[in-house]
């Protein structure tokens, strides 16, 4: 049974990443998809634009797609990510990332000691994720801790 890989309208065209993890879908409602080719799960959210999109593709690397529109305009897009990310763990390296969190939609600088303590939370839960993780040169940990990384590889 196929993967459904749903658009709001008729789909133009379709291409694989040149590692064939990836499906890319250009479809008539102006809208670029990403999909993780061995589940049909979507990734992201669309790259809308606002005319009608001629023609999608990676770049030879895969790290980027390229889109035209049909009134000639290129754009490039970066879609480097640790694409399998947890939800719970996008939050908490966000705010160890800049020191603020979002509070009654405001957001608020983290007092030290607090962010210490997501900073080490943050360090243990994105270590265990990334023995698992399915995107380690794009992982966000494995670039501050580049050495740690080294030694769970290694692991295995």
């Amino acid at each position: 049974m196929g993967l459904p890989m749903m658009h709001q309208r008729a789909v133009k065209s379709a291409a694989f990443s040149p590692d064939g993890k990836w499906i890319l879908t250009v479809s008539w409602d102006s809208a670029v998809h990403l999909w993780e080719a061995g589940t049909g799960k979507s990734i992201g959210r669309p790259l809308k634009h606002q005319r009608l999109i001629d023609d999608a593709e990676f770049t030879p690397k895969g790290d980027q797609i390229l889109t035209l529109e049909d009134y000639g305009k290129a754009t490039l897009w970066d879609v480097r990510a640790d694409l399998d990310l947890p939800a719970n763990l996008f939050k908490l390296q966000a705010q160890v990332i800049t020191g603020c969190e979002l509070q009654n939609n405001e957001l608020q600088v983290i007092s030290i000691t607090l962010w210490y303590k997501l900073k080490d939370d943050y360090n243990e839960k994105a270590k265990e994720h990334y023995k698992v993780c399915k995107y380690r040169e794009y992982n966000f940990w494995s670039r501050f801790y580049p050495e740690q990384a080294k030694k769970i590889l290694t692991l295995k």
